[in-house]
């Protein structure tokens, strides 16, 4: 385990080098955070609820989905895309780290840099200047921490998965934009789910993406029930499924690969 634990200090070490990109990235995030906060303070000018959503449960959910999702960009797809491009793969494929595994890890040690770099900064924004919601519930607190770590599993074996594409590709670009798309507009990262036609949560439920934001947010804000039970079981199965593709998935490209370069 020292030589993946390795991986993710060097990651975590190379996140802190960029600082001013960091400085922006807090800035840009405080400002989309803003930005959605204002506008669903004008849609709920003079009603207290919709769709179950109080203004403060909503201004909550604004937050939390904006901090989240920042969590999930570990740009995997964009660095295979650069391995296969310029040949490197080879020597990457060569090395006694497995592949898969040495992406995980190094997404671990991005996404621990990018706690302490950015969402905290903004968090701690958020919680002095916006109105926020504060769960009590100290079962419900950890079942959210524990979705959120699924969530974060999700989302990594996602983008691997993506990434993995690119070795047909070879350009990475596109499929990155494509899976924004997918979690943004799947997710519930731009509008929570409950505030979208029922056809449109009948697709969200056999896609993985509901599982990455709306379900976590929803068990922090409304507590344990066992919708929250059955939800995290389903993204326990996620987990699971996504892990077995992305092994198969790494199989077949193995019989097949083309290197460039070199």
């Amino acid at each position: 385990m020292k030589k993946y634990f390795a991986l993710i200090k060097i990651q975590f070490k190379d996140n802190f080098a960029y600082r001013m990109s960091t400085v922006a990235s807090i800035v840009v995030g405080i400002l989309q955070i803003y930005i959605f906060y204002y506008i669903w303070c004008r849609v709920y000018d003079g009603t207290d609820t919709l769709n179950e959503f109080s203004l403060v449960q909503m201004s909550t959910y604004v937050i939390f989905s904006n901090a989240i999702y920042k969590l999930m960009e570990f740009g995997i797809t964009l660095r295979i895309s650069d391995m296969v491009k310029s040949g490197e793969i080879a020597t990457k494929l060569t090395k006694p780290i497995g592949f898969i595994p040495s992406l995980f890890f190094e997404s671990i040690g991005s996404l621990t840099a990018s706690i302490f770099t950015m969402i905290l900064p903004i968090l701690i924004f958020c919680i002095i200047f916006l109105t926020i919601f504060i769960q009590r519930n100290l079962l419900a607190n950890l079942l959210f921490l524990g979705s959120v770590v699924l969530a974060i599993l999700i989302s990594i074996y996602v983008d691997i998965i993506f990434g993995l594409l690119t070795f047909w590709t070879e350009n990475g670009w596109g499929l990155r934009v494509i899976r924004q798309a997918l979690v943004k507009l799947f997710s519930g990262a731009v509008v929570p789910l409950a505030f979208l036609p029922s056809w449109f949560n009948g697709i969200c439920d056999v896609l993985p993406f509901k599982t990455l934001i709306d379900v976590p947010i929803k068990i922090y804000l409304f507590g344990v029930s066992k919708e929250a039970l059955g939800n995290m079981l389903i993204q326990v199965l996620w987990v699971l499924i996504l892990m077995v593709s992305t092994k198969v998935l790494f199989k077949v490209i193995m019989k097949k690969i083309q290197i460039n370069g070199g």
